[in-house]
């Protein structure tokens, strides 16, 4: 082979050896990232959900629980100032609760993001819920617990926080569903 077409073949399987390699270690689709950037994305749409502020149940309301198979209504925590939370409990193990937490003074996606407080699983996927940004925890053995944050405005968002079988599966659904209720408002 004369030597310069030698050196294009050259050229060429080493370029097709170096693309093969990027694919391989790089995520492949539906694999989360192994690290998120510093920078929350923007938040397309803000969505006030200061009328929650005082009843946090409402966010997922007692009857759109009933579905899931929680019959008890919520109870109302507030123990921290920034945060309105809701907890369902069907009884039983602790795997038989979640928890609905609405942020109104803490951008907790961008905090997050920015890595100014700890999150489960210390690593997250971002996600869409109806078209907000938000974050869920990577998945965790045996799919056993899984957290939804979603991004409502610049200091407003809401967290799911479930426990159990399928928990990534049914924090998601919680969440858009909380979603269509602050826009149907």
């Amino acid at each position: 082979m004369p030597e310069n077409k030698r050196c294009r073949w050259v050229s060429g399987v080493v370029a097709a050896l170096a693309l093969a390699a990027a694919g391989c270690g790089g995520s492949s689709q539906g694999q989360p990232p192994t690290r998120l950037p510093s920078i929350a994305p923007p938040v397309p749409k803000s969505w006030d959900a200061s009328r929650y502020r005082d009843k946090p149940c409402s966010l997922f309301a007692d009857e759109q629980a009933k579905e899931l198979g929680y019959l008890k209504p919520g109870r109302v925590n507030s123990d921290d100032p920034d945060v309105a939370e809701c907890v369902r409990d069907i009884g039983g193990s602790p795997d038989s609760s979640f928890t609905v937490k609405y942020y109104f003074a803490t951008d907790l996606l961008g905090k997050i993001y920015r890595r100014e407080i700890a999150w489960p699983a210390n690593s997250a996927s971002p996600i869409t819920v109806v078209g907000q940004p938000g974050l869920r925890t990577n998945d965790i053995p045996d799919d056993v617990a899984c957290n939804v944050v979603v991004g409502l405005a610049g200091t407003q968002g809401f967290e799911v926080r479930m426990a159990g079988r399928n928990s990534c599966e049914r924090s998601f659904t919680v969440a858009e569903t909380i979603m269509h209720n602050i826009i149907g408002g």
